[in-house]
Parts: structure tokens; C-alpha cells; sequence
């Protein structure tokens, strides 16, 4: 079963967080280490998401999409306990979870590049399939540091900067697939060549836990996340572009949640 869906958050996570901030995992299993881009794509979705579109059916390994081209489907391992960001009131929203070690924003380039290669164009001479070659330049880190101050007291942290910048040569159609000659098999292009790009993306996590008394506990939670996209791969270096990136407008998120235990 393949499921589009129509409205949802889309979020990103880490192996652990769910655990970290104190969302229980209903079904399935957890992300990790073994979820990275060349693995099969995989999502943990919110019981109200489980319910709003999959009703009494069991959605583990189940396919689900947003309806973009440039997102690949996903298959549900697990379902977690709803979350609220704002309030304790709020009706929590449909909401779905995707490992940091697989965000398809990281694979829009090549992703592009496939699109291209397949991009048709319909005159009435026919139909035109579009080719061409991408030269790409590709840098990513991955930091997650693990502090433990006491029995109690905990902090975790975890950023992922990313830059790809790429450039198009050399477009053609496809003139004779089956021409014996290889130059023959191609024309130039008649229809709008790509553009280059240099996309640039820096998500980050910081969450502090604090066990205040034994079995109550305090989280305080900071995401970040900046982008910037440019149509054209440029002349800075990495390090220029990783300058750029951090002069990007952040989007900050931040959550509090605090546990109490009533004992008797």
C-alpha cells in the first residue's frame, strides 16, 4: 500500500530522541545507525497520523509520500505518542519523522540531475528527452557530542552542515537510441536547460535532561535550521560557502517539557 498524503509536519530525528525527550514509542522499532541515504528510506509517524489516514490498519511497512517528485516514498518502522510543540491544549497535527542520516534535501542535486536526464518536452514534432552532464561538488559533517554531568544531569547535541553545488554541460536530446555511431544518438537540446546551483542546509539539536527528583524530569530542547539556495554553483570555496550558510536567517524552535512523579 502506497500512501500520499495531503497535510502533515514533516520533522527530523536522531536515533534516541523520541527516548530523550520522553515520547514513547507505541510500535515498531526506533531509527539507527543503519539508516543512512543508501539504505531503504524510512519514517516513524504519530499516532494521530496512524489514525487520521490509516484508521485501524497496522501501518508498519507501509509507503507513504507527500506528493513530491523530489521526496522519495517512505516506509513506517515505527509509531510514536503525538506530540505537542506549543501548548498542552493544542490539538496535535498529523506529524512524520525522518532520520537526520537520510534528509532527501541532501540528495536534491543528484536527485535533479536524475529528473533532468528523463525531463521531456512535447512540441508537435514529438516528444524530447533531455540529457546532460553535472558536475557537482558535494561536503557534509556530522557532529554529535554526549555529555553526562551527573546521574541527572545530561546533554546532547547534534549539527549536520551541508553544502552541494553543481554546474550543467553539455545538454542534449535524444535523437536515435538505436544509431550506430554514439554522437549520433544525441542532438542539441530545444527546450530550457537547467540552471546551476549551490544549495547550502544546517540542522542542529541541544537537549538538555534533568532528573530534578527521582522519577521527575525536565527537558529543555533547542532545534535549528538554516538554508540558502542559489542559482548558480559560484566561485567560493567550502569554507565560503559554509560563511554564507551561518549569515542564513535560522529558524529556532524551542520546547519545554517537565514530568512529574506522584508517588503515594
Amino acid at each position: 500500500m502506497v500512501l500520499l498524503i495531503a497535510c502533515a509536519n514533516y520533522s527530523f530525528a536522531s536515533p534516541g530522541y523520541f527516548a530523550t525527550i520522553g515520547t514513547p514509542l507505541l510500535h515498531g522499532q526506533d531509527f539507527n545507525n543503519a539508516d543512512t541515504l543508501n539504505s531503504v528510506p524510512v519514517t516513524i509517524i504519530t499516532s494521530g497520523m496512524a489514525k487520521k489516514y490509516f484508521h485501524s490498519d497496522d501501518p508498519i511497512g507501509k509507503q507513504v509520500g507527500i506528493g513530491s517528485p523530489k521526496i522519495p516514498l517512505r516506509m513506517i518502522v515505527g509509531v510514536v505518542a503525538d506530540i505537542k510543540h506549543a501548548s498542552l491544549r493544542e490539538e496535535p497535527d498529523p506529524e512524520m519523522f525522518v532520520p537526520f542520516t537520510q534528509n532527501e534535501i541532501k540528495t536534491w542535486p543528484s536527485m535533479q540531475a536524475m529528473q533532468f536526464a528523463v525531463r521531456t518536452k512535447i512540441d508537435s514534432t514529438g516528444t524530447h528527452y533531455a540529457f546532460a552532464h553535472l558536475d557537482r561538488k558535494t561536503a557534509s559533517l556530522s557532529f554529535r557530542l554526549d555529555y553526562t554531568a551527573s546521574t541527572t544531569l545530561t546533554l546532547q547535541a547534534y549539527a549536520s552542515p551541508f553544502v552541494s553545488k553543481g554546474h550543467y554541460s553539455n545538454v542534449r536530446e535524444l535523437a536515435n537510441p538505436r544509431a550506430d555511431q554514439y554522437d549520433s544518438r544525441y542532438r542539441a537540446y530545444s527546450g530550457i536547460t537547467p540552471g546551476d546551483f549551490n544549495f547550502k542546509e544546517f540542522n542542529s539539536n541541544l537537549v538538555l535532561r534533568w532528573e530534578y527528583r527521582p522519577g521527575s524530569t525536565l527537558f529543555v530542547v533547542w532545534s535549528q535550521g538554516r538554508d540558502d539556495f542559489e542559482p548558480t554553483m559560484g566561485t567560493r570555496s567550502f569554507r565560503g560557502d559554509f560563511g554564507r550558510l551561518f549569515n542564513a536567517y535560522p529558524r529556532n524552535t524551542f520546547l519545554v517539557k517537565m514530568s512529574y512523579w506522584l508517588s503515594r
